[in-house]
């Protein structure tokens, strides 16, 4: 119950901590950590079968969506893919090195995860964290850009005035 309440806690915030119990029982589901294929290496991408993509509420989480992926207490926003069960006999899901290392696990452990799909805030934050640096870039220039659209209105405004 501990558990659940910190979860709760960093999902949702004081709303969620009155509504433990309805947190599904498949969150006590433990994945075993993989690591991911090399074309997945520092793309930010987690692999998950579609019948284990569900957030929160149980709903299916799209492939391709960016989630805040929450292991204990640690946090990281990802992109979550498709994995193909194959023959599996337990629940697999592959993460790169460096999500792992900011959830601090392991390959081949046994770990609880939560997925909460992000809004457009989390997707900004995720790209502007992003080991890639394509999306990166992109995000500190669409910064940029918002920040020199706002400066020329307030310029374009003082000079009207006058």
């Amino acid at each position: 119950i501990i558990a659940r309440l910190r979860f709760s806690k960093l999902l949702c915030g004081k709303r969620s901590q009155k509504s433990i119990r309805n947190i599904p029982k498949n969150y006590n589901m433990k994945f075993k950590v993989k690591k991911v294929q090399p074309q997945d290496v520092y793309r930010d991408i987690i692999r998950i079968s579609e019948r284990h993509r569900k957030d929160i509420n149980g709903n299916l989480i799209k492939e391709g969506s960016i989630c805040k992926v929450i292991v204990q207490d640690r946090t990281v926003y990802a992109i979550l893919r498709g994995l193909s069960e194959g023959e599996f006999l337990s629940p697999e899901i592959e993460i790169d090195e460096r999500l792992r290392n900011q959830l601090k696990i392991n390959a081949d452990d046994y770990v609880d995860f939560l997925f909460k799909k992000s809004g457009f805030w989390g997707e900004f934050i995720w790209a502007w964290k992003a080991s890639d640096p394509a999306y990166r870039i992109s995000a500190r220039m669409a910064l940029l850009s918002v920040i020199l659209g706002v400066l020329s209105l307030a310029v374009s405004s003082i000079f009207m005035k006058r």
